[in-house]
Parts: structure tokens; C-alpha cells; sequence
């Protein structure tokens, strides 16, 4: 019986380490093990039997005659664990090193396999060795069980875990009743492995190796398990096993003490080096080398469970359990910093260590190539390019399709694997078809996976060089980015195209190739390969020499092999090239890889080559030859031999168009070709390079005895300070933030401390900010800067129609807000005003005061939505079109009040002010805003506006802050108003926020706030007590008017209270913007520093209670858009009768589009009372890939997504046949059935419809029973049903009897029981008639 708290914990976190070994060995694949290269092998093998032998050399030297069995047992155990490399410990240390997917990871995970393996092999052998010794009969039991449980593992059990895949319909998820049978099976495997004295772990872990891995089972596994096995039962285990260790029984005996550290450093120190001299050898870069050490040499938790094992069952001492423990907590400490220190990830994602290349393949080796296509243009050149390479049993081929679509949106990039016979709209499905049928005619010989990815052009490459890496290719196949007409002229020319092909240049893991098709369709086009009798195709391969010419020939001799195949081999040689000079290594290679091309030419055999010389000293003498041989040959093949100079190519570089096909092969890709040949250029593999140490700058070294002196230069001055506000601003957040302090009152407590008051006093710290010659004036003009951008991307955020389009509780709630505020300062002002013995300077300080408390600022309350993460709901939506109209009103309200102060002053003045302003914006709206919207229209769809252009708007902004000041403005509101002139949204302004945002708002603007209370003086406070209590006693009041309106003008309108009263506290928070105003009055001696610090603790106490206060006020989780409930009533009847009808109308098949549209148009839509439709069509996503969500343009052409574009023409063409009554916005959105109603919701919310109509779950055949039935649907419409913000219909469609168009009568009938849902429908009705 258990007896403690603490048996109970141990045995709780043993049996989580017990499913925690059952889940690696499902996520393990025993093939990557059976599949290694020899390299692996060998280093999984050396990883275990280095340390072992020297491990027993330690052992041997340390032994004394006197030493007992149990000491050596203990000893011998001990150096056997240490020797270990555990596959689950490597995969866990790479995956936290997010190095997994690189070739060093595989390399690594690859090696680690095969020592896991093997060293359950040796386990156990040696246990059952031991157990012959001691009982043979029993030994033999226990022999014939553990072959009888592996036997059932994989022989039984593992193929009806197969059987469970097979039933289980495709995409849809693996029953929950087999998840847990699985479960309990491993279970009983660890029973069982215990029942026969072997450790738990084995079995559970064996077992795992059982389960098929990835999807759907074993992905099914790690999913439902992995998250509470890791996350409490492993950490249990962790944690009750650490908690043995005893430090004082570590030094109790000295020579236990002391052999265990030696045997810890020795077998540690002879993994590594075993395992970099292994790597190294194998031509592995030196710091590589080390990291793939290290990372083998990694312990862990297995380590740990069986340290953990041997003192439970008393084989091991309490001493050496706890140097062993520490040990691991060294290695596992140590061995990520190293490893980081010594591998970049980021810098060399795709760098391989393996060639992959043609090469280096063996003759009769399977080929790998990954095939990209873009348009569908594409793919028949490249099938015929793949079937040229002459595919066999004997030396097979894996094709990889790679569909490319690009992603039109901010949304996350998908990437869909498609299976055989895939009839799902998300297929690329003519490519798809077309790759499946080259399959077929090929069977045995050519086998094809075919995959999709929907990504941004930035991100195209990744997809690419990710793929290659992943399925280990040899080469991949690109098309060229020119699509040329049957007269040889350019037809279309995609920039994207040829952008991704360069980065894969630079970057892929394998050799690539670009394919040229001069090509036109199928009717007119000379194809590459037409009879399967006779050699009809001619290949000829220019040669010239270099790694690129020598990868292309081994192309052009493998596709030689084909009896249908011609190949001819001219090599372009020089004057000299027989002259007595000495060839270099590159000349080598370049004869022998000739060699038997020659031999081929003078002998002959079954390979049609034919080889040939021309003679070329210079560029254009090799465009002659080029020229005079170009039309013999339907395809060319050329090595890409970038800036690699030559004689016989000299000086076409500098007439070199594109130079990612080399000179050959931008003059074969020429317009001015007079030829239909095809071209295919090749690159070779490139390899890892190490580039030199960067050398640092003298630095402190400049002047030793003073080494402050750097400081005293500008720059590392101010670098100097950015850091230290930057770190001690983002340190205090990270302490602050579980108390729900956000970042922004984090930076103003961090300007606090830096302060004079506090660290201020410090030397160093006067050194770095309170400096005479510089100081805090270099670190304000910075920040003040910064922040000016930041004001100008604000606007350029800010819609301005959100202003003029507000609803009239919005207008009412902004003017409020400014007001009441305002009348409150006013009315306390003149409370205060002691007998008019005030002079000038304190009534402008306090008006000044009043106005800049009574903002509502649209920048600071986005912000305090988007933290609270609020912004989309009902509520933030009320507050920032609100705001909205409170910043213009205050920026009206501003320009009101000085232009009142100055006319009194000066009439003339005034006027001029006037009309400077009147022209500023006039140029703004009505020459700029053209100029940019004239930038958006030259851009071509889909392509990025160029950097140019974005910096020149950049320039602009920064001019329009130098003309306000020069006017005597702030500076602030000429950048915002050219931030509202500019176009808001893709694609001009959320590129200006894509470039810039990140380093404005994560370095100027955290400069600026901490830089700005760090002028807090709380000396000057105390030293004027009546202004101080001015101050207080202003500031609170007009946060209680401001609030106190708000809530009151909220929950009129019928807000619920809890909501009135968050929206009132939203609409009162204080930020940035009026902490600018107060820094601007402060610099220029309106208001004084007392006042100012009185400010700046009034705004920290604001930014941190009003976010506490509206979290708990308003939970967005669980009333998420508060369950997409709005507060307007947005239904049928309450729109006006003439008012437009805006409708979402949701389709998942073709067949709902034909009924949806004629329920449409029975809507009767006119010009007085117009349609705005968004059709919006659903597709599952069908796999764990981020959702998708798609705008679709009029005249779109490309299908984005595959069966999606069918749908969305219908649409258009009912808006065509209804033009000027109907406008159809159309959308697509791919993801998982539990997320489909928010799509619906959220989108119903943001376009502002009254109506959504959703199809019906079932499907009708023409007799009138049910054809199909989707629960998914079913699901999908009830969730909106439950949380739609406006009203809903669901349409039934029989399928069998359609509406008839309106040149035909027809009638429509209505069921009135009574109650809204029927006032609606009859709402509904009326209007059709």
C-alpha cells in the first residue's frame, strides 16, 4: 500500500514517463533507421561503442581487488547509460533549438536512431546473457516472451492498426474508441515487459514503434496525449526524481565521488570526440561539426529514468544517483548554449552537407526530382522533360509535384498534400491529373507525389528549398518566368516568378534547373518526345566547362540511355586550349567527365551521342556558334556557370539580361533568337562555405586608462541608450505583465526608475543620459523623431470615413466625450481661480491642462483595444469609430482655439494661418492622395508597390512635420494628416505598416515614452503644493466626466451596464498621444514641471487600472464579439423600405449556388433599394495547416483555389445580369469545420449585413429522398444560428423544381404562427412581393 505523499507522486510520474516513452516511439519512424546512410551508421554506432570502451578502460584502471559486486555493477550500469544517445533526448533538444527540419537535425535524428536501436539490441542481449548465467529456464521463458511480444507487435497488432486506417474515411479523424484500445495496449505492453523482469519503458516504447507514425494514427496519438503527458506527467516525473538527490551523500565517500566525475567527463569528452572527428572526417565544416557533437553527446530525462530505476530497485547508491543527476543538469544546461553559439539555423536553413546532385548519383540510382509548376502552361513541357530522363525498374523515379499558388492576402500560407484520386475542390486538379496520368503510363517506374502550396511570393522559395530538403532530391525542375508566343515574342512576363527562381538559386540544398519553353499549345507546339519507335528527339548540350557544365552533361548522358534520344556534345574550346599550359583541378574533372563521351563517339554502343568541337575565343564568336547550331536540336541543355569568367564566353556578360541563366543561357532565352528550341539551364549543388570573423571596432580599447571615453562620440552614445531603455523597459514588462500591467505603463515606470531621482543619482548611468556635451537632448531628438512616424503610421491606420460614415450614437458618444470633459475643466477653473490674483502663465498651464485631458485619442484607445484583445467585437468597434470622431473634433477644436488667439492678436495673421492650412490640405486630398492612388493603379495586382515609391512617401511625411513646424504647428499634424491622405489597407498603406511598423513602434516609440518620464521631477511636486493639487483635483474630474457621459450615452442606447461601463473606461484611457502633448508643453514652458510630473503619474495610473478594470468587466472569451451579438439592430425589419439590403450568402457546393442566386434575385433588388451580396464559399481545410482566407477580384483569372472559381463566375454573372442593382463581393474561406462559423460571423459583422442564408445539411435526389447528408454543415448552421449578429435563413433546396426566372410568374407562400421569427420571415416575403 502506498503510505506517503510522496509514493503516490513518484508512481503518478512514472506512469507519465511510461506514456511518454509510448508517444516517442509513435513519433519515431524505424525506417529512418533501416534507411540511413552510411555516415549515420557509422556515427550511431562509433556514438556507443567510443564511450563505452573508454568508459571500460576507466573502469579497469579504477578497480580495486577489494571492490564489491555491487560496486562494479554499479560502476558498469553507470558508464552504460552515459555511453547512451537517445533518440527522444536528441529530438527534443533540436526541436527546442528550432533546428529539426536542417540537414545537421536529420543528420543528427538519423544517427540517434540507429544508437537507439542498437543499443536496445545490446540491452537486450546483455540482460538475457546475464539471465542464462544465473537461469537458464527461466532465461528461456523470458526469451521466447519478448520474441512472442515483438512477433505480435508488428505481426498482428500493427496491421489491424492499419485495418483501424483503412476504415476510417479519408479525412476524416481516427474514432476515439480505437485512440483509447491503442492507449490501453501500451499499457498492457508495459505490463507485460514488467511481468517478465524487463523495464515498463520497453514495452510502452516498443509498442510505440508499432503504431503507424503521422497521420492519420499516430498524428492522432501525439495530438490527444502528447499536451498532458508532456505538460504535467512528465514534469512530475522530472521534478519527484531530482528531488533524491542528496548533496551530503555525495561527499561521504570520496572515491565513488571521484570515479563518478571521471567517468561522467571521460565518456562525455569521448562522444564528442568520436562524433566530430566522424563528421569532421566526412568533410563537415568545422563549427558544424562541433554542434552535431554536442547535440549526440546531449543528455536527458531517459538518461534520468534510468538512474531513477537503478536506485529504486537498489543497484545504484544514493551518492553516485545524485553526481549522475547534477551531471545531466550540466550537460543539459550547457549543451544548448554551445550548440547556439555554434549553429545559425536562420542564416542556413537549406545548407546540406550531403551532395546531393546528379553526380553523385550511382548509375542505376533512384532519382528524386521536385517538379514546381505555376500556370498550367507548365506542366506538359515539364512531364516530357521528366520522361526524357529515361525512368526504369532498375533506376526508378520520384517525382515531387509542386502546384505554386500565390496567397492574395494578409493570411497564412497553406500547403496541401493531395492523395490519389483526389476529387476535393482544393486540388489543383488539371495539374494534378496531369502528373497522376504520367504515373500510370509509367507504372513501376515512376512514382509521383503531388502537393499544393498557397503562399506569398516572399515565402514561394521557402516552400521550395523546404520541400527539396525534406524528400532529400536531386534536382529540382523550375519554369522559366517568360511564357513566348508561336513567333517567338514575349507573350507574358511574371516578375514574381523570376524572383522565387533566384532564391531558390542561392539557396536550394540540391541542383536545379531552369526549363525554358519556347513552346506555344499543344495544336501548334514541336513537343519534345512524340513516337515511342524512333529517336525523334534531339538533345544537344554546350559544354564549356565548370561544375554546372559537368552536372548538366550527367543530366543529358542519363536521358542519353533512351534509344528514342539523340544527344549531341559540343564543347566550346579556345585557340590555347591545347597549348602547353598547366590544367587546373576544374580542367580535370571536365576531361574525365568527357571521357566517355568521347569513348561513346569513337566506338559506339546503344546511346545515340555524337561528339563535337568548336573553336570560340571571345562572347560574340560564341554567339555565332550558338546561332548556327540552335535549330538542330529540340532541346539545349547548358551548365549555368554564374560569374564564372572564360575566354570563349567573353563579354557577354555585359549584355546579360538574366543572370540566373548564365550568359549561354540568357542568350538562348533571348527574344533575338530566331528558334523554337526549348532550353534547359542547370545548376549544381552549391555547398557550405565559412565566411571570415567579423573584427570588432577599438571600443573601449581607445583609451584604456578612461575607457568611458567612447561614450563622448555620438553614436555609441546614443546606441548606448537605446539599449539600455529598450532592455529595462522590456525587463520590467516581462515582470509586470502577469499582473496585467501592459507595456506601455511597463516603459513610463521604467522612465521612472531611470530617472534622476532614482538611478539618475548613479554616475554611470549620468554618464549615459545627463551628459552636458549631448545627454538627454541626443535621446529626445531621437525619440521625438520616432515618434513623429509613429504619428504618421497612425494615420495612415486611421479610416477617415469611419469618422463621416459613424452611426449617430457614435458621432453623439465622440463630441460627448470631448465636451463634457472640457465644460467640467472649465467649470473647476473658474472654482479655482483665487480672486483673479492668477497670472497669465498658471490659466494657460490649466487650460492647456483641461484640453489636452479631455482628447480622446484614436491611437491610444486601438491600442488599448488590441491588447485587450477587443478590437473586432461590437464594443471596440463603437469605441474606435467614436474616437474617431473625437480626433477630428479635437483637431478641429485646436485649430479653433488658435485661430481665435491669433485673430485677436492679429487679424492678418490669422487669415494667413487660415489659408496656408486650407492649402496644405487641399494639396494633400486633392494632389497627393491622386498621385498615390495613380501608384496603386501602375502596380500590377498582386506585386508589392515598389521600395521607391514607399520611401519618396516616407520623405513626403517627413516634409509635411518640417512645413507644419515651419508654420508654427506641431510638427505632429502635418504627419497625420498626410498618413489620413494616404490609401488605407493593401496595397499601398499596409505596406507602409508591414516596413516600418516593427521598428517604430518597437524602438522609437519605447524610446520616446521612457525618455519622457524620465524628465519626472517628484522634487518639483512637493516644492509647489497648489498647482500639484490643481492638478490632481483637474485630472480626476475630468476622467469622471469623460467616463461618467460616455457610460451614460452607452447604456441609453441600450448597451448592456457591464458593457456601458467598460466602454465609458475605454473611451477615458490615456496614452502615448497625450504624454506627447504634455512632453511638447513641458519643452516649450507652458505648463511647468511640476505639473508635468503630476501628468505623467496621472497617465500610468490611468494605462494600468483602466485595463485591469475592463478585463474584468468585459471578457472577450467568453462572449467572444459578445457572441457576435451586436448592439445595433441590424435585421429586415428595421431597414428602411427602400434601404439597401446587404446579404452573406454561404455556399459549400456547386449545387447551392443556382438556388442561392435565385433566392436573390426574388429579393427584388432596384436602384432606390439595391443588393450588395458577399458570397462567401466554405471549404474544409484537410489538415492541420493555418486557415485561409481569400478576397476575390472581378476579372480574376487564376484559380486560387482549385473548384472555388467555378462558384464565384456565377456570382458575377448575376451582378452582370442585374448591373446597377446588384454588387457581389466574393470570398473563399479554407478551415477546419469547428472554425466556419466564425468565418460567417465575423464577416457578417464587419460588412454589416441583415441577412445571412445558409444551405441546408441535406442533399435531395429528383425523387425525393436524400442523396447525401453533411453533419458538418448541420454543425456549421447551428453555431451560426446561435451566434449570428443579424438574422439568419436556411434554405431547403429539393433540388428537383427550381425557381423560375422572372419572365415567368411564379408564387411564394408564408406560415405565420405568430412571434418575431415569423415578423421577420413576413419582412422577407413582402419585399420579394
Amino acid at each position: 500500500m502506498l503510505r506517503s505523499g510522496i509514493e503516490i507522486i513518484d508512481t503518478t510520474g512514472l506512469f507519465g514517463f511510461v506514456m511518454f516513452m509510448f508517444l516517442m516511439g509513435v513519433k519515431m519512424d524505424l525506417r529512418v533507421a533501416f534507411r540511413s546512410t552510411k555516415r549515420a551508421a557509422v556515427i550511431g554506432f562509433i556514438s556507443i561503442l567510443a564511450p563505452i570502451t573508454v568508459g571500460l578502460i576507466i573502469f579497469e584502471a579504477f578497480k580495486k581487488p577489494e571492490q564489491s559486486k555491487e560496486v562494479n555493477l554499479e560502476r558498469l550500469l553507470g558508464t552504460t547509460i552515459e555511453s547512451l544517445t537517445s533518440f527522444s533526448v536528441i529530438a527534443c533538444l533540436l526541436s527546442e533549438l528550432n533546428i529539426l527540419n536542417s540537414e545537421l537535425g536529420r543528420l543528427a535524428l538519423s544517427a540517434s536512431a540507429i544508437a537507439d536501436v542498437g543499443t536496445l539490441v545490446l540491452v537486450f542481449i546483455f540482460s538475457s546473457m546475464a539471465k542464462w548465467a544465473i537461469a537458464p529456464s527461466v532465461a528461456a521463458v523470458n526469451t521466447a516472451g519478448s520474441i512472442a511480444f515483438v512477433v505480435i507487435l508488428f505481426f498482428v497488432c500493427r496491421p489491424v492498426m492499419f485495418w483501424v486506417i483503412k476504415t476510417t474515411p479519408d479525412g476524416k479523424p481516427i474514432k476515439e474508441v480505437y485512440i483509447m484500445f491503442i492507449v490501453m495496449m501500451a499499457i498492457g505492453s508495459s505490463i507485460f515487459t514488467h511481468f517478465f523482469s524487463d523495464s515498463p519503458l520497453i514495452g510502452a516504447f516498443v509498442f510505440g514503434l508499432a503504431v503507424p507514425d503521422g497521420p492519420p494514427l499516430g498524428s492522432a496519438m501525439v495530438d490527444k496525449l502528447e499536451c498532458f503527458v508532456n505538460g504535467v506527467f512528465l514534469a512530475v516525473f522530472t521534478t519527484t526524481s531530482t528531488m533524491r538527490v542528496d548533496v551530503k551523500s555525495m561527499m561521504e565517500n570520496r572515491s565513488t565521488f571521484l570515479f563518478s566525475i571521471i567517468f561522467v567527463c571521460v565518456t562525455f569528452l569521448a562522444k564528442v570526440i568520436s562524433c566530430f572527428i566522424a563528421t569532421f572526417w566526412s568533410l563537415m565544416p568545422l563549427k558544424d561539426s562541433l554542434a552535431f557533437a554536442l547535440i549526440m553527446s546531449s543528455k536527458g530525462i531517459v538518461e534520468l529514468s534510468y538512474f531513477c530505476s537503478f536506485i529504486d530497485n537498489k543497484i545504484m547508491s544514493t551518492a553516485t544517483f545524485s553526481v549522475l543527476v547534477l551531471g545531466i543538469l550540466v550537460n543539459s544546461t550547457i549543451v544548448p548554449v554551445l550548440v547556439k553559439l555554434l549553429y545559425d539555423p536562420d542564416s542556413r536553413r537549406y545548407a546540406g552537407y550531403e551532395k546531393r546532385t546528379l553526380m553523385h548519383l550511382k548509375p542505376d540510382s533512384e532519382i528524386r526530382v521536385l517538379a514546381c509548376t505555376h500556370r498550367s502552361e507548365n506542366v506538359s513541357t515539364i512531364i516530357e522533360l521528366l520522361d526524357l530522363t529515361c525512368p526504369t525498374k532498375e533506376s526508378p523515379q520520384v517525382v515531387f509535384a509542386l502546384h505554386i499558388v500565390e496567397l492574395k492576402g494578409r493570411d497564412s500560407p497553406v500547403f496541401i498534400a493531395h492523395q490519389k484520386n483526389e476529387n476535393s475542390a482544393l486540388s489543383s486538379l488539371e495539374n494534378i491529373f496531369a502528373y497522376n496520368q504520367y504515373e500510370q503510363n509509367n507504372w513501376d517506374s515512376v512514382t509521383v507525389y503531388a502537393f499544393t502550396a498557397i503562399s506569398p511570393p516572399k515565402l514561394m522559395h521557402e516552400d521550395i528549398c523546404t520541400m527539396a530538403l525534406n524528400k532529400q532530391t536531386s534536382f529540382i525542375i523550375l519554369p522559366f518566368h517568360r511564357k513566348f508566343s508561336t513567333d517567338g515574342s514575349v507573350e507574358d512576363e511574371n516578375s514574381m516568378m523570376r524572383n522565387v527562381n533566384c532564391s531558390v538559386l542561392d539557396r536550394a540544398p540540391c541542383s536545379v534547373g531552369i526549363l525554358i519553353d519556347r513552346g506555344v499549345d499543344d495544336r501548334g507546339k514541336k513537343t519534345l518526345k512524340t513516337s515511342s519507335r524512333m529517336p525523334t528527339c534531339s538533345i544537344g548540350m554546350l559544354f564549356i566547362g565548370g561544375k554546372d557544365d559537368r552536372e548538366a552533361l550527367t543530366l543529358a548522358k542519363r536521358m542519353a540511355r533512351d534509344p528514342q534520344v539523340n544527344l549531341t556534345v559540343i564543347r566550346l574550346i579556345a585557340d590555347h586550349h591545347y597549348s602547353g599550359n598547366i590544367m587546373d583541378w576544374d580542367g580535370i574533372l571536365d576531361s574525365e567527365v568527357l571521357k566517355d563521351v568521347k569513348q561513346k563517339n569513337e566506338v559506339g554502343n546503344s546511346c545515340n551521342i555524337m561528339y563535337a568541337e568548336e573553336v570560340s575565343n571571345d562572347g560574340p564568336q560564341a554567339a555565332g556558334v550558338i546561332r548556327s547550331i540552335v535549330n538542330n536540336y529540340d532541346l539545349i541543355i547548358v551548365g549555368r556557370r554564374y560569374k564564372v569568367e572564360s575566354v570563349q564566353t567573353m563579354g557577354l556578360a555585359e549584355w546579360c539580361e538574366f543572370p540566373e541563366l548564365g550568359v549561354v543561357g540568357d542568350l538562348l532565352a533571348s527574344t533575338d533568337l530566331d528558334s523554337s528550341v526549348s532550353v534547359l539551364v542547370v545548376q549544381q549543388q552549391y555547398y557550405v562555405e565559412l565566411g571570415r570573423a567579423r573584427i570588432n571596432s577599438a571600443g573601449i580599447w581607445e583609451n584604456l586608462a578612461y575607457p568611458s571615453t567612447m561614450l563622448t562620440y555620438s553614436l555609441p552614445l546614443l546606441e548606448m541608450q537605446i539599449v539600455v531603455i529598450f532592455v529595462s523597459s522590456h525587463l520590467l514588462f516581462a515582470i509586470l505583465k502577469p499582473l496585467g500591467i501592459t507595456l506601455f505603463a511597463s516603459q513610463i515606470i521604467a522612465g521612472l526608475i531611470l530617472g534622476p531621482p532614482i538611478m539618475g543619482k548613479l554616475n554611470a548611468f549620468r554618464n549615459i543620459f545627463y551628459r552636458r556635451e549631448l545627454g538627454v537632448e541626443m535621446i529626445d531628438a531621437v525619440s521625438v523623431f520616432g515618434f513623429t512616424l509613429f504619428i504618421f503610421l497612425t494615420g495612415v491606420k486611421m479610416d477617415v470615413k469611419m469618422a463621416f460614415n459613424s452611426t449617430k450614437k457614435s458621432v453623439v458618444i465622440g463630441i460627448i466625450s470631448l465636451l463634457s470633459p472640457i465644460v467640467v475643466g472649465i467649470v473647476l477653473h473658474k472654482t479655482f481661480n483665487e480672486h483673479k490674483r492668477m497670472n497669465d502663465v498658471i490659466k494657460t498651464e490649466r487650460i492647456v491642462g483641461t484640453l489636452i485631458e479631455s482628447t480622446t485619442s484614436f491611437s491610444v484607445i486601438a491600442c488599448v483595444l488590441t491588447e485587450l484583445k477587443i478590437i473586432n467585437s461590437e464594443l471596440g468597434r463603437l469605441a474606435l469609430s467614436s474616437a474617431s470622431v473625437g480626433d477630428l473634433s479635437t483637431l478641429f477644436l485646436v485649430h479653433i482655439i488658435s485661430l481665435s488667439h491669433d485673430w485677436a492678436t492679429s487679424p492678418l495673421l490669422a487669415l494667413q494661418r487660415v489659408l496656408v492650412a486650407f492649402l496644405f490640405i487641399t494639396v494633400l486630398f486633392f494632389v497627393f492622395r491622386p498621385m498615390m492612388f495613380w501608384i496603386i493603379k501602375k502596380t500590377p495586382e498582386g506585386e508589392p508597390i515598389e521600395e521607391v515609391y514607399i520611401v519618396a512617401i516616407l520623405m513626403v511625411a517627413i516634409g509635411c512635420a518640417i512645413f507644419t513646424h515651419w508654420t508654427q504647428q506641431a510638427p505632429l499634424i502635418g504627419a497625420f494628416l498626410f498618413g489620413l491622405a494616404v490609401p488605407d489597407g493593401p496595397p499601398l498603406g499596409s505596406t507602409l505598416i508591414n516596413k516600418f511598423e516593427c521598428f517604430v513602434n518597437g524602438i522609437f516609440l519605447a524610446v520616446y515614452i521612457t525618455a519622457s518620464a524620465m524628465r519626472v521631477n517628484p522634487r518639483k511636486m512637493v516644492s509647489n503644493p497648489p498647482r500639484v493639487k490643481f492638478s490632481i483635483i483637474s485630472f480626476f474630474l475630468t476622467f469622471l466626466a469623460k467616463f461618467i457621459s460616455c457610460f451614460i450615452a452607452s447604456f441609453v442606447s441600450f448597451m448592456p451596464f457591464r458593457d456601458s461601463l467598460a466602454f465609458g473606461l475605454i473611451m477615458s484611457s490615456k496614452g502615448v498621444v497625450e504624454l506627447a502633448f504634455f512632453s511638447t508643453f513641458r519643452d516649450n514652458w507652458v505648463i511647468s514641471e511640476a505639473t508635468f510630473s503630476v501628468a505623467v503619474f496621472a497617465i500610468l495610473v490611468n494605462a494600468t487600472v483602466i485595463p485591469l478594470l475592463v478585463r474584468f468587466l468585459y471578457d472577450p472569451v467568453s462572449r467572444k464579439y459578445a457572441g457576435y451579438a451586436g448592439y445595433q439592430r441590424r435585421n429586415l425589419m428595421h431597414l428602411k423600405p427602400d434601404a439597401e439590403l446587404r446579404v452573406l450568402a454561404c455556399i459549400h457546393w456547386p449545387e447551392n449556388v443556382s438556388a442561392m442566386i435565385d433566392l436573390l434575385d426574388l429579393t427584388c433588388p432596384m436602384k432606390e433599394s439595391p443588393n450588395v451580396i458577399y458570397a462567401l464559399h466554405l471549404i474544409e481545410l484537410m489538415a492541420r495547416d493555418s486557415p485561409v482566407f481569400i478576397a476575390h477580384h472581378k476579372h480574376e483569372t487564376n484559380t486560387t483555389v482549385g473548384g472555388s472559381f467555378e462558384d464565384i463566375l456565377a456570382f458575377y454573372q448575376y451582378e452582370q445580369n442585374n448591373w446597377g442593382l446588384v454588387t457581389v463581393n466574393a470570398f473563399t474561406a479554407i478551415s477546419p469545420p469547428k472554425l466556419m462559423h466564425e468565418d460567417i460571423c465575423t464577416m457578417a459583422l464587419d460588412k454589416q449585413t441583415s441577412f445571412i442564408i445558409l444551405p441546408f445539411h441535406r442533399k435531395w435526389s429528383v425523387n425525393g429522398s436524400v442523396e447525401a447528408e453533411n453533419n458538418v454543415v448541420r454543425n456549421v448552421n447551428c453555431s451560426v444560428l446561435d451566434q449570428s449578429p443579424c438574422s439568419v435563413g436556411i434554405l431547403i433546396d429539393r433540388g428537383g423544381r427550381r425557381i423560375p426566372m422572372k419572365s415567368s410568374s411564379y408564387s411564394v407562400g408564408i406560415l405565420f404562427l405568430g412571434g418575431k421569427d415569423d415578423r421577420e420571415a413576413l419582412t422577407l416575403a413582402k419585399r420579394m412581393a
